[in-house]
């Protein structure tokens, strides 16, 4: 079976950073009580109900939505299964350490599983043009079942979210804010599938979920097992270095902060350690060193791609107003003018002009962010325009859904009526 190729304009290719997880996976036994969270094996337990615990199947949505966003999509209504393994973040938890010697085989158990759930559905493996390595392995199990795709897609961020892999892959119009199972399609990881063969085809109950700790903030950059429901602070007492620590979920673009008292779930796949600084640094744009990653050829770190990147927390005393550099412009994965955008939210002019810039098709990566060289908070001026809007009457209901093959009976309200 070969592989189709997708590209996209845009987007951004990272590089290497300290701090990335190394391979095996260790077994984590928690201090304080955890509160066990299990997806338990049974008679008759199927894929479908291994990923609705999951909520790999839910019906969520926006508040001002006018179809339902209630329980979950049925399996027979699925048409498209996206297993997303592609690893283009800044820190990734590494495909080398879920399929390692014998996950291999119960990777391939899994799809099996899945495709007997949802035996309409056409099951496509999306992974990245640099993942030589899984590429071959993928082919050579994959090469004569013909309800599975395999799809290779450019190296840049955000080809991982759901957002940009569904457009890319699909060729169909994702409404954002919303969960894939509206448009018929469920989005998995690599963990999903694994967790899916766990439960169905060996019988096992789960209760824990692999999680990497990356990041400059960890002593360790392992990769372990852990019962869900761990408490982060349980990690940091091991395992985190000296001085203050921000933790991050999964993503350092995208990820939400967590506090010392919040849990590991299943979906937890990373959790980020960058040490707090709060020094003031004026013009830090001008003088980043080679550490820095850097998207504009005027910094030192621009000039030496293979040197170690770090990550900081330290925005004090950087933001400027915008000097229309268009840096967000250029690496925007879905066409959007994001400091045209921020100019509106931030002088709050927000009117139908917004919409028609296309604001609702904002997938909210965080890229417009990274690359701003004033540290303006581009995408949260963006967001609250959106939110803006919504309460003014100019809805993506008008301007997204219409563009969208949902699943749902339009008439159904978002109470479930």
């Amino acid at each position: 079976m070969g592989a189709n190729h997708k590209t996209f304009t845009g987007g951004y290719k990272f590089n290497n950073f300290e701090g990335q997880p190394s391979q095996g996976l260790i077994l984590f036994n928690p201090v304080s009580d955890v509160n066990e969270v299990t997806i338990k094996s049974g008679q008759g337990v199927t894929a479908a109900d291994v990923l609705e615990a999951l909520q790999r199947t839910n019906l969520s949505g926006p508040q001002s939505a006018l179809i339902s966003t209630h329980g979950k999509i049925e399996p027979f209504k699925v048409k498209d299964i996206i297993v997303n393994m592609v690893e283009v973040e800044p820190y990734n938890l590494p495909s080398r350490n879920l399929l390692s010697v014998g996950n291999n085989a119960k990777f391939m158990f899994g799809l099996k599983d899945i495709h007997n759930s949802y035996s309409d559905a056409k099951i496509t493996l999306v992974v990245g043009e640099n993942q030589i390595g899984l590429l071959k392995l993928l082919t050579q199990n994959t090469d004569k079942l013909s309800w599975l795709d395999l799809v290779t897609v450019v190296n840049k961020y955000p080809s991982n979210l759901k957002e940009m892999a569904i457009p890319l892959v699909l060729h169909k119009k994702y409404p954002v804010g919303y969960d894939p199972a509206h448009i018929a399609v469920v989005h998995l990881g690599i963990k999903d599938v694994l967790h899916v063969a766990s439960v169905v085809s060996e019988k096992k109950t789960i209760s824990s979920t692999a999680v990497a700790l990356s990041g400059p903030g960890w002593k360790k950059n392992l990769v372990l097992d852990i019962p869900v429901g761990t408490k982060v602070k349980d990690l940091a007492q091991r395992y985190v270095a000296e001085g203050e620590m921000r933790f991050i979920k999964n993503s350092i673009l995208t990820g939400e902060q967590l506090a010392l008292e919040d849990v590991v779930t299943f979906d937890t796949d990373l959790i980020i350690a960058v040490p707090e600084d709060r020094r003031r640094q004026t013009l830090t744009f001008l003088r980043s060193g080679k550490k820095a990653d850097s998207f504009t050829n005027t910094f030192i770190s621009k000039l030496l791609p293979k040197s170690e990147k770090s990550v900081g927390t330290n925005l004090q005393g950087e933001r400027r107003a915008c000097v229309s550099c268009s840096y967000c412009e250029s690496v925007c994965p879905v066409g959007l003018i994001p400091h045209l955008l921020h100019k509106h939210g931030d002088k709050n002019i927000i009117n139908k002009r917004l919409a028609e810039y296309k604001i609702f098709d904002c997938i909210e990566c965080g890229l417009c962010n990274y690359v701003c060289l004033s540290k303006i908070e581009v995408l949260s001026n963006i967001k609250g325009a959106k939110e803006a809007l919504e309460k003014s009457e100019i809805s993506h209901n008008t301007y997204v859904i219409p563009q969208c093959d949902m699943v749902i009976d339009r008439k159904e309200v978002a109470s479930g009526e």
